[in-house]
């Protein structure tokens, strides 16, 4: 209100500030304005302060909440009954590798999630929700402090960090960060061997200055020639180019969505087909333990009455006891192994859809992890890029793999452990 009477008494000419009262009454309303504003900003930071401190959400909540009385005097966020459930089903989404930004989006629509003023939600907007770590129930206010909210969280912590790994906004461990020179970050530096000596490839920048007047930087990659045994005659290359090299390699790994689907129906199938076939045999297993159990009461019935030596009992207790012992440990690791199994085949389907869309639109930090996690041996020759693929992803290489293989789910792969 000082403000707009400020301007109403000052504005627009209707009182000169060009005399010597004048200018000392204007500074005394500016003054006061700014005292008054002062006093207004102490108390709205007390006010925050006061919410932060009972983990109340400071401010207007994320799409997904309301903001509503929780009880006497007191404000919190809760979940909206419309929103949230839309905001968890693309969190849910997210986490599984299978879908883009733009399906993710596509979705968005399609479920009516929009934003406070009931606008639909673009693909920017979109991509800040899904970073938000305040779904999970914390929040921060004045600083990088993260405060525990009491209110409900929409996810997860390990929904959420699933969702940043897989849609590659995940940053990496500090430890994994790639070196640098001169202070500069160079992202490929320490990934890629030359193929030519098997050295180390490393990174510079050259500035450059443009027919226009500006300048440029452009990035190199080029072999560190320590070799003492072979003359390396390997050329530099753009970054550019090797980016473009790196994703080419990618691709010839990737799947698309729908097989990404199809593959998991299949290692569902697979894996129900490998129960079925292990449960027909824990009924043998079963009865191995009890008849191992049923000699070991036996010797320790004849030990007792002297009928058998102590080292007669060992010897010949020493074979039930190993039976009992195997056939326990595959009672209780039959499941637990093949469920390990089914869990990193979903996941190694589920990082390759996509996977050179997925490299071009990453970070720096991710798109070291997808190179990690594709192959640990990358080369560099003659300015084209190769890789030794880990095991079983070689299988997936374009050259090798049987685009029939859906259609027949008795397939040559490897079965479960």
């Amino acid at each position: 209100m000082v403000i707009v009477a400020i301007c109403e008494w000052g504005g627009y000419g209707a009182i000169r500030t060009n005399t010597t009262n004048d200018k000392m009454f204007l500074g005394i309303e500016f003054a006061l304005a700014k005292r008054n504003t002062d006093d207004l900003s102490d108390q709205v930071k007390e006010g925050f302060e006061t919410k932060r401190n009972h983990g109340q959400y400071p401010g207007p909540g994320p799409i997904g909440y309301i903001n509503a009385i929780v009880g006497p005097g007191e404000r919190n966020i809760v979940p909206d009954p419309d929103k949230a459930p839309k905001v968890v089903r693309l969190f849910e989404m997210a986490a599984t590798g299978l879908h883009t930004l733009h399906d993710l989006w596509r979705e968005a629509k399609n479920i009516g999630l929009s934003s406070r003023k009931g606008n639909t939600l673009g693909k920017q907007t979109l991509a800040e929700l899904l970073q938000r770590r305040a779904y999970t129930g914390v929040f921060r206010y004045g600083g990088e402090v993260w405060h525990q909210g009491s209110y409900e969280p929409l996810i997860s912590v390990e929904l959420f960090d699933q969702a940043q790994l897989r849609m590659g906004w995940v940053r990496a461990k500090k430890r994994d960060k790639p070196a640098t020179t001169s202070g500069r970050y160079y992202p490929y530096k320490g990934m890629v061997l030359c193929g030519n000596c098997r050295f180390n490839i490393t990174a510079y920048t050259k500035p450059k200055t443009l027919a226009n007047g500006k300048h440029a930087e452009y990035v190199f990659y080029t072999c560190t020639k320590k070799s003492t045994k072979v003359e390396c005659k390997e050329q530099q290359v753009a970054a550019a180019l090797l980016e473009q090299e790196i994703k080419s390699r990618m691709q010839e790994y990737e799947i698309s969505a729908e097989d990404g689907v199809e593959c998991h129906r299949w290692l569902d199938r697979h894996y129900s087909d490998y129960i079925m076939k292990r449960d027909q045999h824990r009924p043998a297993w079963l009865k191995q333990q009890r008849e191992a159990r049923k000699a070991l009461d036996t010797l320790d019935e004849k030990l007792e009455a002297g009928v058998i030596t102590d080292e007669r009992y060992k010897l010949r207790a020493q074979k039930h006891e190993d039976t009992l012992a195997r056939t326990t440990e595959l009672l209780a690791t039959s499941n637990t192994d093949a469920e390990r199994w089914l869990e990193l085949a979903k996941e190694t389907f589920s990082e390759v859809v996509n996977l050179g869309e997925v490299f071009e639109i990453a970070n720096d930090d991710e798109r070291r992890r997808l190179m990690m996690f594709l192959g640990s041996n990358w080369y560099l020759g003659n300015k084209k890029v190769a890789l030794t693929p880990r095991e079983p992803l070689s299988l997936l290489h374009s050259s090798n793999r049987n685009h029939d293989w859906r259609a027949r789910p008795d397939s040559n792969r490897r079965s479960p452990p």
